[in-house]
């Protein structure tokens, strides 16, 4: 045999001993990981709520103002949403040293708003400086308008808590913030 017969014999060996003993891989597997984060959030998208007494009308049957689509609410759980102001009262503008306590004023949701939003939703009669349920235990939303009602009412609107006043724009903030329950 010659020398280039004996390598073509020897290759075909070498190849056919490495074809036996691999094997084609047929599968594979990989760990898939799916991480939940809190999604969180709230946004105001108005930044001024005006109660306006123009009328005697509004003096006697108080004012009220729908603001549409006043926050956006995002949660990945069940969440609360609250409420708060800065201070227990509304201060005056400039030399008006007068105030309006925060606790006349009503804030709700929009009904059908609170509806879709699951949960229970309730109207806080007296705002104050400390946090109060607007809605508890809602299901989970993602980018969700909500509706907010402010109100002054009629059983306060022509008493003394507003009666006698000096003319002018009272002012505090108010703030939302939303928990997972």
């Amino acid at each position: 045999m010659s020398n280039s017969t004996l390598r073509f014999v020897a290759v075909l060996f070498v190849t056919v001993l490495a074809g036996i003993g691999a094997k084609a891989q047929t599968s594979g597997t990989t760990t898939l990981n799916v991480k939940l984060n809190d999604a969180l959030s709230i946004t105001v998208n108005d930044p001024t709520v005006l109660l306006q007494f123009v009328t005697t009308a509004d003096y006697q049957n108080g004012v009220s103002v729908t603001m549409p689509s006043h926050l956006t609410v995002s949660s990945n759980q069940a969440y609360t949403l609250n409420v708060k102001t800065a201070a227990a009262t509304l201060a005056g503008t400039g030399a008006n040293v007068a105030t309006l306590n925060a606790s006349i004023v009503s804030v709700q949701l929009d009904n059908p708003v609170a509806q879709a939003l699951g949960g229970t939703a309730n109207t806080v009669n007296s705002l104050s400086s400390t946090n109060q349920p607007i809605l508890s235990s809602a299901t989970a939303v993602i980018n969700k308008n909500v509706n907010i009602k402010y109100a002054i009412p009629s059983s306060v609107s022509s008493t003394s808590q507003v009666l006698g006043k000096p003319a002018d724009t009272y002012s505090t903030t108010v703030t939302y913030t939303i928990s997972n329950n």
